[in-house]
């Protein structure tokens, strides 16, 4: 019998209320600045932790709801989404579409949830454009 703890999602259906971590800078793409705005008007809790590849653990283990990146290199990304749908996450583009890698790992930014919250974050962020 194994001792080592699996890992869970959070289990927050709603957008208000979750904590939602976003890595962002004041010429991001996908206007992410008035996704921000968007997010603390239903009451979610956002932060820039300036490294997106530490939020995929955290959001495996229950600690975070959903990671928002607007950027265009998937580095840490592809490493993110092995560990978040080994453990029952979403992972996206931004636009919630499957997430492709170009040749030099090229991505159109990121989505990545517990599940639950996903098509609500795709659709705010939608909503911003």
């Amino acid at each position: 019998m194994s001792k080592h703890k699996k890992t869970k999602l959070s289990l927050l259906l709603q957008i208000s209320n979750s904590n939602i971590c976003i890595t962002w800078w004041k010429e991001s793409f996908y206007n992410i600045g008035q996704v921000c705005a968007e997010l603390t008007e239903t009451g979610a809790t956002w932060i820039d932790p300036t490294t997106i590849a530490l939020l995929g653990g955290l959001l495996a283990s229950g600690r975070l709801e959903a990671t928002i990146f607007p950027g265009q290199m998937g580095w840490e990304t592809a490493a993110m989404q092995v560990i978040i749908e080994q453990a029952g996450g979403k992972v996206t583009d931004i636009f919630g579409k499957k997430i492709s890698y170009g040749s030099k790992g090229e991505i159109n930014g990121h989505i990545t949830s517990n599940g639950f919250l996903h098509d609500k974050l795709v659709a705010l962020v939608q909503s911003c454009q």
